[in-house]
């Protein structure tokens, strides 16, 4: 079994939580109480976030599948296209639908978490003094090239450098994949995904038996990215009966703060190929010492 951990966020900007909720949360350990901008950017409704988030998940779909394709040798195309563009964002009267992003600052960019990585990069990384960035695209064939400004934002409770688009990754598959999940939003099911398509390329059974959880991101290259809110997918993993967790490399500062609840098993990937390499180990019932944990990825 493959287990996809999600979040639930109580309250949006129109609709606080009350005093008693708040009290509530901060007395469970599986919950965190974090000001409304730790989540939402200035001025931005529960129903644009709703749209984002329903739009990062198609995009993690794609990502999934395309990064399940490549590591069993499938040839795929891919481009990333812009699917809207915030009316207020920095992008507004430059970037439109349909636009393919080519590259930021002459950085190649062709997935949902690349773009994000290369604006970051371009604009300095300094969010309260910002860089312009030129975003060269493919608008119907015609190459074109924008100067923009990205402005600070909030997206997973992550401060980022933003453009104020919507993007999706497009691909050209050799067959035909689905997935169909229930009212889940983001991109961090990514790794998940992956696992799962992979699961029905190879021959065999990919879990060998095992209950696994995970989270993370997954580039179609099979980079496994950091996420948000992994102390509470863990402590649903411990209650869903998982037999261990995948957790990104990248969030094991996060994991060892928040603490692991009920001794489950977690080990740190950076890579799809990891991730399977875990699951074949633990399943086979060998030794696990050489596989990454969040203490000896940083040492402790």
């Amino acid at each position: 079994q493959l287990d996809v951990m999600t979040v639930n966020v109580g309250g949006r900007p129109e609709n606080l939580p009350n005093w008693f909720e708040v009290f509530l949360a901060l007395v469970t350990p599986s919950n965190d109480v974090l000001p409304v901008e730790a989540y939402y950017a200035d001025a931005e409704t529960g129903e644009q976030r709703d749209a984002q988030n329903a739009a990062l998940m198609q995009g993690s779909e794609a990502d999934a599948i395309a990064a399940a394709l490549l590591n069993e040798g499938y040839d795929v195309g891919t481009a990333l296209a812009i699917v809207s563009v915030g009316e207020d964002g920095a992008a507004a009267g430059m970037l439109e639908p349909g636009d393919l992003v080519t590259s930021v600052s002459g950085i190649p960019v062709d997935s949902t978490e690349g773009l994000p990585a290369a604006v970051a990069e371009a604009s300095g990384g300094n969010l309260d003094d910002l860089q312009p960035v030129d975003v060269a695209v493919d608008r119907g064939g015609e190459s074109k090239t924008f100067s923009i400004t990205p402005r600070a934002g909030v997206v997973e409770g992550e401060e980022r450098a933003l453009l104020g688009v919507t993007v999706s990754t497009q691909h050209d598959f050799p067959i035909d994949v689905s997935i169909e999940l229930g009212n889940v939003g983001g991109p961090s099911a990514g790794l998940i995904f992956a696992l799962a398509v992979s699961d029905k390329l190879v021959d065999g059974d990919l879990t060998q038996g095992l209950h696994v959880a995970g989270t993370g991101t997954m580039s179609p290259d099979g980079t496994v990215g950091s996420i948000g809110g992994i102390t509470q997918k863990l402590y649903a993993a411990v209650e869903v009966g998982a037999d261990l967790f995948l957790a990104p490399a990248d969030n094991c500062q996060d994991v060892i703060d928040g603490g692991i609840p009920g001794g489950i098993p977690v080990y740190a990937v950076s890579s799809l190929t990891e991730a399977e390499q875990v699951i074949q180990t633990v399943g086979e019932g060998a030794d696990t010492t050489s596989l990454r944990t969040c203490e000896s990825v940083l040492g402790s």
